[in-house]
């Protein structure tokens, strides 16, 4: 009688093992979330189009970045969302990483400028995209290395 011994590929388990980085993308532009799900095909993109959807999530999930628009539909934009996590949630408000369309209002300057948060202007480039995900998920993995 014969035994065949079926060995796996320790590279193809590692790899199916790890689990993809999460980013959560907060923008009601379905074409916008379309773009950024293929750039970002490296990470497990996590869509929402409203900022009461992105606190419902951000209050349960762990997201080590965090995309948001500016403007956003439902009487929540932006700002108002980031003033939220910095108050009830002010871990992840580093994490975030603003769109916008490029029109600064006068209160999109003074919270820039009280923030320190990256913003992209809306074109962007997918170098621009992958740059400040990479960047960010590298500052989260340094953060979460440097708590344990």
């Amino acid at each position: 009688m014969r035994t065949t011994v079926h060995r796996t590929d320790p590279w193809k388990v590692n790899q199916r093992a790890a689990p993809k980085p999460r980013v959560l993308l907060i923008d009601d532009e379905a074409a916008i979330a379309r773009i950024l799900k293929r750039l970002l095909r490296d990470y497990e993109v996590v869509h929402v189009s409203s900022a009461v959807e992105a606190l419902t999530l951000l209050s349960r999930e762990e997201f080590p970045v965090i995309f948001c628009d500016l403007a956003l539909p439902g009487g929540l934009d932006g700002i108002e969302l980031h003033g939220i996590v910095e108050r009830e949630l002010a871990p992840l408000q580093d994490r975030f990483i603003f769109l916008t369309g490029g029109s600064a209002s006068n209160r999109a300057r003074d919270f820039f400028e009280r923030v320190h948060n990256l913003c992209i202007d809306k074109p962007f480039t997918a170098d621009e995209i992958r740059a400040a995900v990479d960047e960010a998920a590298g500052l989260y993995a340094t953060t979460r290395a440097d708590a344990g």
